[in-house]
């Protein structure tokens, strides 16, 4: 109904409270980096005004490529201007790759470190 869908368009409009800004503890390649209060990896200007959430498999050939092929161009054009803020999350697929959730706790303990 229209009353329905006004509704819906009234409550799409309110804006989610502010969750703590992320704060950089060092750089990699000139490109500030550290971890989100949730505890999640991530790279660029935490107040840029965009963020980006990449979600991502160790062993997924797709993801893999991304690395190779676009993340590059991202964190050239977009990261290090100020533009982009990407936090990382483990997407660990173990039905197409049964090792990946081993990998991804693996780094886990590599960034604990």
């Amino acid at each position: 109904t229209e009353a329905a869908t006004a509704e819906a368009a009234e409550s799409a409009d309110v804006a989610p409270p502010a969750e703590p800004l992320p704060i950089p503890t060092e750089t990699y390649n000139g490109i500030p980096v550290g971890f989100t209060p949730e505890g999640f990896p991530f790279r660029g200007d935490p107040n840029a005004p965009v963020t980006m959430i990449e979600y991502s498999d160790y062993q997924c050939p797709f993801c893999a490529r991304y690395f190779v092929q676009t993340e590059p161009a991202i964190n050239e054009s977009f990261v290090r201007s100020g533009q982009l803020m990407v936090i990382f999350r483990d997407f660990p697929i173990e039905g197409l790759h049964p090792n990946a959730p081993m990998a991804h706790v693996a780094s886990l303990c590599v960034a604990d470190q």
